[in-house]
């Protein structure tokens, strides 16, 4: 399939993407929040978590978050408003529960399912972009033979988070944490 863009111009829109998604989500875990407002976030990410009982669960969830975001025009303003949510709940319990904002933010990212999640989101949010690229430049066609491909790898980067992510939860709830 030949696609309009070289394999280098996809590596880069998607890493730009992904540090844009990362310092979006960082702004968001800096912004204060005020202490109703936090519990009221931190009471719906607990509802939405205790709804989690599977790899699958948090997979289904990140790849529906990544299929918006890969919607042209729009779908980068969806995942940025996501990803500023997220942060704020880093917020929420950075300052609900006296931990480090540094420490929230860095513990996703050494344990590695973050970062996996983040270059899945930068790889969709990238796609959106080279969409709407294409329709100007007349190469849409050639770029809907590439979608599945790149929503694929996507997937799969989402789904190898998926399961890091769910490991740890287990684990964590095991020793008590």
């Amino acid at each position: 399939m030949k696609s309009i863009y070289s394999i280098k111009t996809r590596i880069m829109t998607a890493l730009i993407c992904t540090i844009i998604l990362y310092a979006i989500f960082v702004i968001g875990s800096i912004t204060p929040v005020d202490i109703n407002t936090a519990q009221d976030m931190i009471k719906e990410f607990r509802d939405l978590v205790a709804g989690i009982n599977s790899a699958f669960d948090i997979f289904l969830n990140n790849f529906t978050i990544s299929l918006l975001m890969a919607i042209p025009a729009i779908g980068a303003i969806i995942g940025g408003w996501i990803v500023y949510n997220t942060g704020l709940i880093i917020s929420s319990f950075a300052s609900l529960e006296g931990i480090s904002v540094a420490l929230l933010l860095i513990l996703p990212i050494i344990t590695i399912y973050g970062v996996l999640e983040f270059i899945g989101y930068g790889a969709m949010m990238s796609e959106g972009i080279l969409l709407i690229y294409a329709i100007r430049r007349k190469g849409l066609r050639a770029e809907l033979k590439i979608l599945p491909i790149i929503i694929l790898i996507s997937a799969g980067i989402l789904g190898l988070a998926a399961v890091i992510e769910f490991s740890l939860l287990e684990f964590a709830q095991s020793i008590s944490i």
